[in-house]
């Protein structure tokens, strides 16, 4: 991701990087450490800045990240987290590289609002994280009994 940041800004991230200004969070695979650092990093954030702006960049099945089913948990949490805040974070979705299901049911059911054709809106698909658990994730396809 650092890379690709890189090649948009056309320039060197370093100096952001040592001033705070830009902040990486590592995925882990445990999800429950990995939801603790993205919240622990924009506690921080907030602490010393009025507005906070974060690009999640969504891997599916990757190594380092949470399993698919972990994922779907840690971004169904991410609103709830950010309520109260004046943080802004926008999960990226790499269409080409995550099948269907994950983008359905992570970027689609997890955020009650997605951006669509340059435009925020409101998710259609949108699942309240209360029941999310019950009516998703202990329902995935592949996590059926064959």
């Amino acid at each position: 991701m650092l890379r690709d940041l890189r090649e948009d800004l056309g320039e060197p991230i370093d100096a952001a990087v040592r001033a705070g200004r830009l902040v990486v969070v590592e995925s882990v695979p445990d999800p429950n450490d990995y939801l603790e650092r993205i919240r622990e990093t924009l506690h921080g954030l907030s602490e010393r800045h009025s507005v906070v702006r974060g690009l999640g960049r969504v891997s599916w099945g990757a190594l380092g990240y949470p399993l698919p089913e972990d994922h779907l948990w840690v971004e169904s949490r991410i609103d709830e987290m950010l309520g109260g805040s004046r943080a802004f974070l926008l999960c990226s979705y790499d269409a080409t590289e995550m099948p269907g299901t994950g983008l359905a049911f992570g970027g689609l059911e997890t955020h009650p609002q997605i951006l669509m054709g340059g435009r925020l809106v409101a998710s259609p698909s949108f699942i309240d994280p209360a029941r999310y658990v019950a009516d998703r994730l202990l329902d995935l396809p592949w996590l059926a009994p064959s």
